[in-house]
């Protein structure tokens, strides 16, 4: 009877290997399987730039020259300034856009603001970090009473 016994026992353990044998094949294949699911589920839907708000388009003319003379590291041509806004939205009543941004230029040139060099227009100083105002605002409401 005993000889019956590890008979069966044996056989047990003979399908018991069969089958780690094959779970640790099916473990194996369960993560090039999500990966397969992954790469075939749909991607999320990527809107064209031309669908984003235009950079500038809440800005008027002065804002906007700003803001684009201290994210270039270069002087930049009044035409091109011109350009750039133009392709951003900016906000203006005026039929003579060129000359809106070349009286835009002048007043900030007059201010001390921007600088006229050779190769084009630049801020005269260089915005302050985020935590100070820009230097073209007012410095008067900051000071010490």
């Amino acid at each position: 009877m005993k000889e019956h016994y590890e008979a069966v026992l044996k056989d047990m353990e003979s399908q018991e290997a069969r089958l780690e044998a094959q779970l640790a094949k099916i473990r194996a294949a369960r993560p090039a399987i999500l990966a397969l699911m992954d790469d075939a589920a749909p991607k999320p839907l990527q809107v064209p730039s031309l669908f984003a708000p235009p950079k500038y388009a809440a800005m008027g003319p002065k804002e906007a020259v700003l803001e684009l003379l201290s994210e270039v590291d270069r002087p930049i041509d009044s035409s091109d300034i011109e350009i750039k806004l133009r392709q951003g939205s900016v906000k203006t009543n005026s039929n003579d856009f060129p000359g809106v941004v070349k009286s835009t230029l002048a007043n900030l040139k007059r201010d001390g603001i921007v600088e006229r060099v050779e190769e084009g227009w630049r801020l005269k100083i260089r915005r302050r970090p985020i935590e100070s105002s820009p230097p073209w605002e007012s410095t008067a409401s900051q000071r010490p009473s």
